[in-house]
Order: structure tokens, then sequence, then C-alpha cells
């Protein structure tokens, strides 16, 4: 009879020549066809006029009540968020985060900075929200990129001169984060955070920068990537195959003639296969010189 310490220094054996194996064919778990979408990849922030949320107006009501620039537009939101007890007040001693790449597959960050002038566009149209937009291929595909992510915010401006924003729509058609195809749940976490920097030149023309505001991070748990759906403020339960409600809330934030706009996006795999693969590693590094003695003995 095999003794228990060879039976498991036999099963580790067994598992590292799988692991080289796997490592060999380029990948150790195969990636789920809707995730792992890490190439040629480019993120986009555009200011939206009242035209361009077209599309989104149902939800953009749910925050502000009446359309853009239609009558008493902003009478509801400051009610609204405060018994949804959602305010969120304005920061000024904020620390920026950096964007920085994460190297595990199983939590994927992208983001992008946007450096803004006025908050109208050439024809003096005002903008009520903004979107933000990743392209990419997957990691193997040679073919052409495509839109993988989408959020919409719209934003209004009330008689302080403070804006208030909140999320209208998402949808993320395919992951950055690397999610295994094993399984019969294919899901991710995303965590969205936008933050504002104001900048101008003084009288001596030098140069300022101050971090003043950061959006309260948008959380979008157990997302489905077998089947992405499209979340909205505005979902009331209508065909919840395709749509689902969009939980934010407001964000206040001060009115900067010419502004930086940063967006981090953080995408995890909700199967923790990272620590999986960590507690693996583990394994094998706590019992490598019991697999060496192991070798030897077998073949004295």
């Amino acid at each position: 009879m095999i003794k228990k310490e060879a039976y498991n220094i036999s099963c580790l054996l067994l598992l590292i020549s799988f692991l080289t194996l796997q490592t060999g064919c380029g990948y150790f778990l195969p990636p789920h066809a809707n995730s792992f979408y890490t190439k040629d990849e480019t993120v986009t922030v555009k200011m939206l006029t009242c035209d361009e949320l077209k599309d989104y107006k149902e939800d953009w009501r749910v925050y502000f009540g009446s359309y853009c620039d239609e009558p008493k537009a902003f009478a509801f939101a400051p009610a609204i968020a405060l018994a949804a007890g959602i305010v969120v007040p304005i920061v000024v001693d904020y620390a920026k985060t950096k964007l920085k790449e994460e190297s595990e597959n199983y939590v994927q960050q992208f983001g992008t900075t946007y450096f803004g002038t006025s908050w109208e566009n050439k024809d003096k149209k005002k903008y009520y929200g903004f979107e933000i937009v990743r392209n990419a291929k997957r990691y193997n595909d040679t073919g052409e990129k495509e839109e993988v992510f989408k959020i919409v915010y719209g934003f209004l401006k009330d008689d302080k001169d403070i804006f208030w924003a909140a999320p209208l729509y998402f949808k993320t058609n395919k992951t950055k984060a690397k999610v295994s195809s094993w399984g019969s749940s294919h899901k991710i976490n995303t965590k969205v955070e936008i933050a504002l920097d104001a900048v101008w030149i003084d009288g001596q023309k030098k140069y300022h920068k101050e971090n003043i505001a950061k959006f309260d991070p948008l959380i979008i748990k157990d997302y489905e990537i077998d089947s992405p759906k499209v979340l909205r403020s505005s979902f009331k339960g209508e065909n919840p195959d395709k749509y689902g409600r969009l939980e934010g809330g407001l964000n206040s934030f001060p009115i900067s003639e010419k502004f930086w706009l940063t967006v981090l996006v953080t995408e995890t795999d909700t199967a923790k296969t990272k620590q999986y693969i960590t507690d693996l590693s583990d394994i094998l590094e706590k019992n490598k010189d019991k697999i060496i003695d192991f070798i030897k003995s077998q073949t004295n």
C-alpha cells in the first residue's frame, strides 16, 4: 500500500506535469469566450450634449426630473438624493489614485484621463453628461477590435454652481479580466472610480492643479458575462433577460472651467480563480523539498 505522504507527493507531481503542459500551450485555464479582451485597447471619454443623451432620456429623469433644459429640470434631484441618503459631500482633500497595470489576469484595470476646457462645445451647446468607452479585441485575436465596455453618466448644474452627476447606463460586452470557462457561473465584479481635478493659471502665469472631487465608487457585483445585460437607472422590470437595474447615486462637484476627468475601472473574476492558483503555487513551494526527496527515492 502506498503511504499517504508518497500518495500526496505523487499527486503534486501530476499537478506539476499538468501545469507544465498547460503553460506550454500558452495558458493555464481556458478563458471564457467573453473574457480576456486585452489586445489593442483604447479607452475614451466623450462629453455629451442634450441631443447626444436622447437615448438615455428616461434614465436621466430618474435623477434629474425633466430632461436637460426643460423647465424645472433639477427641481426633484436634491429631494431624491436626501431621501435615499446618497448625497456625497464635495471632496477637497482627495489623494489622487494613479492608474496602474495589474499583472494578474483575473483582476484587470483600465482607465484614461480627459482634459476639458469648457462645459460647452464649440457650438455653445451645454454638456449634460459623458460616456466612457473601451474598445479592444481578444488576447489571441487578429481581427478588428470592438466596443467591449460602456458607461454613461448624466450631470446637471444647480443654482449654486454645483454639478450633480449620476450613472445612467452600463454594459460590459466582453471583459478585460480573464474569467475561466470552467464551471456553470461566469461573473465579474466591476468598480468604477471617477475623479476631477481643477486647473488654472494665476496672475504670475503659474500653473495650478487641485483635486476637487472624487465620485462615490460605482460597484457592480455579480455581472453575468454569458449573456451580458444592459443596466439602466430607469429599469422597471421589463424584458429582464436583456436589461437590469443600474444602482447608483448622485455625486456633487464644484464647477471648474478647465478640468481633468480621471477614470479607473477594475474588473475582478468572482470565481476566485486567482486565489486558487496562488494557493496551488504555495502548496508546491512548501512541498518542494519533499518532492525532490521523493523523486530521488524512486530513482535509487
